[in-house]
């Protein structure tokens, strides 16, 4: 907004008392206060719920000029003094982005729940980011842990977000009943620092296989402005000063001394940034707002310092700025300056520990904080001491770890005159951080894997090691027609893969990984391989298509859809039912989970070659069973076990399910059949298997099941890959699989756990 602009609103606005101009309250929680009228200059205030407008329909939006104003936050920023800030869309929209895209990995899927009160802007921008992102949301009013665990037992958020202080009165959840936090996947805080001891209660009350805590530092006036993550592993690592990095392409910042001259690295001075994200004004007072922009610059209001990696570290507000503890980098004036003066009041500034044992300055320092409104140095003080792990535990600066060892000050303070902040504790991602970029190489070099173990497998070279024994370059070449220098290449490749071991001098053996890949072993995953590296192979390159389309990539690469492909190339689908197999080393405890020996007559619904079926009538010898599939693949089961071990036993039935099932059976079997279809098909199956079930049957399902935000990547893989292969294809969570199954008539009575992520659901006509 022009500055005439902003004069005008403030002059219109100047000295007036807003309860002057109320006309309506809307409470979102408790009841007006009963003097309200007497507030309001005696005029009649309309006091409505925020209850009831629940049903209220939805209004068209009305679309603001991007400076105009559009909404007044609170803002104490970082002086303590009220303020009214200013906000536009255009402001908005750029706070937005970046909270966009670093929310992307949880857009969706989780629910978020946000504790915070409604005057910061940060609510308003929480609340932007998931309904845009679609998530499911819980909006707490009271913060009080008594009220907040029984919610969160209920609504079970992966994401939650509150205010600091709130953190530290909801470590008690980590042991509350109904485990409140054990759902939480992403914890998030965007106003302050935040004390070490509370990130890693926060972490270790999740349940989740890898949980986070994304702290941003932020104000009104300008929103995000720098931010990290901690994960289990680096929570040990925080200091409560250091919040992370500038965010890249959205914040520019710099630290100067008084006289608005920039200062090195390591140097504490006053925190300015400059974004597009900034606030058009202080409500009623422009020359306030005016006196902290410094040639476009905007003043935070704090005292800090950037390691030379960039990292931001905290160390006091202006307000609380104490002549005796200098936070500016220098000694007071009757005191020396350089670099000894100046490591040892940014050591003292920090709280760390004096070799004496004592902390100069500290009781004026928290006085005058006391008196100022900042409440963290009572709030440090009433915290116990944290036990951390490793070489960080003198980071806590009130904690006995610091005080039981009088050098930790100075180990301290010459790390931060050397840069500690070199990405190693924390979510900051920087130069150094060479874990973050291998990881990602790695991920990006997936394919080589792929292919290298595809084709060792499917030119002989594995099976020519088996034959051999032990087997050198120059011989392994000439047995398969390969280049020697080519295959020496792949078989040191192969090496660090553990597929196979040994070097040039004296031959290569298979490792138990590569007799797996055997032709002729018992339990081998050749086939496997084999439909991986060939055919599912080229459908992945084609994952844009499933991605734009929500179509099978397997289908647009070959014409036609997998089942249909199969029929038409028998080869193939040899190969495909026999990597189904190689896939099927749970099966031989599938009758330790669930007791087959009572049953009468066992349908196995499109099982395949009957492996399953096979493991079950070998371990039972009472029942009777089923084996139907398509007539193309019960015509390749005439060689197979099921027929030849059971003939007298298990009946051979072709059909299409999506038709009907053979009728009679008491138990009834769908191994790896619903992730292949979407919910539609499944139901049909499902009622096809309900309406042919004898009285008293059973349901047995085989499938992987996901667990939201826990699951591993295997499991997360085989979702994506009913995607790109079949298209209506999915895996399922446990409540997804209940409301399927509830749709078509039945009732989950039981969930077991299976090897290779597999799990073993009964289900009963309901």
């Amino acid at each position: 907004m022009a500055a005439h602009r902003r004069r005008h609103l403030a002059g219109k606005l100047s000295g007036v008392e807003l309860a002057d101009d109320v006309r309506k309250v809307l409470l979102s929680a408790g009841t007006a206060p009963a003097d309200l009228a007497a507030k309001s200059s005696g005029r009649t205030v309309e006091v409505a719920a925020l209850a009831e407008h629940a049903d209220a329909p939805r209004r068209e939006p009305v679309f603001l000029h991007p400076r105009q104003p559009s909404l007044i936050t609170h803002s104490s920023g970082t002086t303590g003094i009220p303020k009214l800030a200013v906000h536009c869309p255009e402001t908005g929209w750029h706070r937005l982005v970046p909270q966009r895209v670093v929310s992307w990995p949880i857009r969706g899927r989780e629910t978020a729940a946000l504790c915070m009160t409604f005057v910061h802007s940060r609510f308003y921008q929480g609340l932007a980011m998931f309904l845009s992102h679609g998530n499911p949301m819980v909006i707490a009013v009271d913060p009080d842990p008594d009220r907040i665990g029984p919610l969160f037992v209920r609504t079970r958020p992966g994401y939650i977000e509150t205010h600091p202080n709130t953190y530290v009165d909801w470590e008690e959840l980590d042991s509350a009943p109904g485990a409140p936090l054990s759902s939480v996947r992403v914890f998030g805080a965007t106003f302050d620092a935040m004390h070490p001891r509370t990130i890693q209660r926060m972490l270790a009350a999740s349940r989740h296989k890898r949980p986070v805590f994304v702290q941003f530092y932020g104000q009104s006036e300008i929103g995000p402005m720098a931010g990290r993550w901690y994960t289990r592993q680096t929570a040990h690592k925080a200091d409560g000063r250091c919040v992370g990095l500038p965010l890249p392409g959205f914040i520019s910042m710099r630290v100067v001394d008084d006289d608005g001259r920039r200062v090195g690295s390591g140097r504490t001075g006053h925190l300015e940034v400059r974004s597009r994200t900034r606030i058009l004004t202080y409500l009623g007072e422009d020359e306030r707002f005016e006196s902290q922009v410094h040639d476009g610059w905007w003043r935070v209001g704090d005292m800090g310092y950037r390691s030379r990696w960039g990292l931001l570290h905290l160390m006091d507000r202006e307000v609380n700025r104490i002549d005796t503890v200098d936070s500016r980098g220098r000694g007071p004036p009757d005191e020396p300056s350089g670099g000894a003066a100046r490591d040892r009041d940014r050591g003292r500034s920090a709280g760390r520990a004096d070799p004496g044992g004592g902390h100069p300055g500290r009781g004026a320092a928290r006085r005058e904080a006391l008196a100022a409104g900042d409440l963290r140095p009572a709030l440090d003080e009433r915290l116990p001491a944290v036990p951390v792990r490793g070489p960080a535990a003198h980071l806590d600066p009130e904690g006995p770890a610091t005080r039981a060892d009088p050098t930790a000050s100075r180990r301290t303070a010459a790390a931060h005159r050397d840069g500690p902040g070199d990405g190693r504790h924390g979510g900051g991602v920087t130069m150094k951080d060479t874990t973050a970029g291998r990881r990602l190489f790695e991920l990006m070099a997936g394919f080589w894997k792929t292919q290298a173990v595809y084709l060792a497998t499917e030119s002989g070279i594995v099976d020519a090691i088996a034959n051999a024994g032990r087997i050198r370059t120059v011989e392994l070449s000439l047995a398969t027609r390969t280049d020697a220098d080519a295959l020496g290449r792949l078989l040191l490749f192969l090496e660090s893969l553990d597929v196979i071991e040994g070097d040039e001098a004296s031959g290569y053996v298979l490792t138990a990984v590569g007799e797996l890949l055997r032709t002729d072993a018992e339990d081998s995953m050749r086939d496997h391989v084999r439909i991986y590296g060939s055919h599912f192979y080229p459908a992945w390159g084609a994952l844009s298509h499933s991605l734009r389309t929500g179509r099978s990539a397997f289908a647009h690469v070959y014409g036609s859809d997998l089942f249909s492909y199969l029929h038409q190339n028998p080869e193939v689908s040899l190969t495909y039912e026999r990597a189904m197999v190689a896939g099927t080393l749970f099966f031989s405890e599938v009758s330790r989970v669930h007791d087959f020996s009572g049953a009468k007559r066992i349908v196995d619904v499109a099982g395949g070659h009957g492996a399953l079926l096979n493991e079950i009538l070998n371990a039972n010898e009472g029942p009777r069973a089923v084996l139907f599939d398509a007539p193309h693949v019960i015509e390749e089961t005439k060689d197979r076990p099921i027929a030849t071990d059971h003939a007298d036993r298990c009946e051979r039935v072709a059909g299409n399910f999506f038709e009907s099932v053979p009728s009679g059976g008491d138990v009834y079997i769908l191994s790896r059949i619903l992730h292949c279809f979407d919910d539609e098909a499944c139901h049909r199956i499902l009622t096809n298997c309900r309406r042919a079930m004898a009285p008293g049957g059973r349901l047995v399902i085989l499938e992987r099941i996901l667990a939201r935000g826990t699951g591993s990547s295997l499991t997360q893989g085989y979702n994506m890959h009913m995607l790109v292969v079949l298209g209506g294809g999915r895996e399922r969570d446990e409540t997804q699989y209940r409301t399927l199954l509830d749709k078509a008539g039945f009732t989950v009575k039981s969930v077991h756990g299976l090897p290779l992520e597999t799990h073993l659901v009964v289900a009963e006509p309901s």
